[in-house]
């Protein structure tokens, strides 16, 4: 049998056999793909859709760490929503993300467009952005271990100053 190729409307052009128009996904490179994707599969699974439904599940129980989980039904949800610190802690959450989100956005973009119409050396935009890059969380902790009292490089220098380190982050 001779093999033609056809080209349909939109352009795609697929094979025909025998006057019928051969389906790409009949091919067996469906398996391929399903093998290839079955890893990540199965570590999405594991990681992070496991986990979701059990805490969705144990928020619904009255739950020991060392006892069988005892259906509680709604009581934890209502006792969440009458506690105000968890209102208060939600307020001081979407402040924070409402605040650095948009104060962030905001320098890092006119930032960058400042940096274009500067220069052209990716270096050098590359060299003042970078702080915009990197995480807050990787920052402190970054920001921790320069100021721990026996490692951080801070404490090291005062501690050649003033003879001994200084507790940042250990005391008020």
């Amino acid at each position: 049998m001779a093999t033609t190729l056809r080209t349909r409307p939109g352009g795609r052009e697929r094979a025909l056999r025998g006057g019928q128009l051969r389906n790409p996904a009949h091919r067996g490179d469906w398996r391929l793909a399903l093998l290839l994707i079955a890893p990540a599969v199965l570590g999405f699974a594991v990681f992070a859709v496991y986990p979701t439904l059990r805490g969705v599940y144990l928020s619904f129980t009255d739950f020991k760490i060392l006892t069988p989980p005892v259906w509680s039904g709604f009581d934890n949800i209502r006792t969440l929503i009458s506690d105000e610190k968890f209102w208060h802690s939600l307020r001081v959450t979407l402040y924070f993300v409402v605040l650095s989100v948009g104060i962030g956005l905001t320098v890092s973009l006119v930032t960058a467009v400042v940096l274009h119409r500067l220069t052209r050396s990716t270096v050098v935009r590359g060299l003042v952005i970078l702080p915009f890059l990197i995480s807050g969380v990787v920052a402190g902790l970054v920001w921790q271990w320069m100021l721990d009292p026996q490692l951080g490089i801070v404490n090291m220098l005062i501690e050649k100053v003033t003879g001994e380190p200084i507790q940042f982050l250990g005391s008020q």
